[in-house]
């Protein structure tokens, strides 16, 4: 059985917009195996990468620190997300809707139920949803 760990990273160029027309730039290294469990990267992955990188362009207030928690998660699936705020836990579950992680998706949508405890966490919730 191969571990995420064993293959060779791959440079992912990610594109952010927390503000609408104001782009960033971030690099990240992502192993192989784990960008093959991500249906949205398997036309940019093919067979052969040779060398080259990866490009993702984030949704609107989808910052790269989500992606990175995305992925990290995919890593260590038992990484405890309830410890993490629900600014990062609401792209998240967009970005895995975005990368077609349907199981993601559903954990991270089950989570936020249990993360909301206040009226400031379901209006945060709101609020993002519309």
């Amino acid at each position: 059985m191969s571990h995420a760990l064993d293959e060779p990273s791959v440079l992912v160029q990610v594109q952010e917009e927390l503000e609408p027309g104001k782009l960033r730039k971030v690099s990240m290294h992502v192993g192989r195996a784990v960008l093959r469990q991500v249906p949205y990267f398997e036309p940019q992955l093919g067979d052969e990468l040779s060398g080259s990188s990866l490009e993702v362009r984030l949704p609107l207030r989808c910052s790269a620190e989500a992606l990175s928690a995305l992925l990290r998660r995919m890593y260590f699936k038992h990484l405890v997300c309830e410890k993490l705020p629900l600014d990062i836990i609401l792209p998240m579950a967009q970005l895995a809707r975005m990368l077609c992680l349907e199981g993601e998706h559903t954990e991270l949508v089950q989570l936020l139920g249990r993360c909301v405890h206040t009226e400031a966490d379901a209006k945060k919730v709101i609020g993002w949803c519309a």
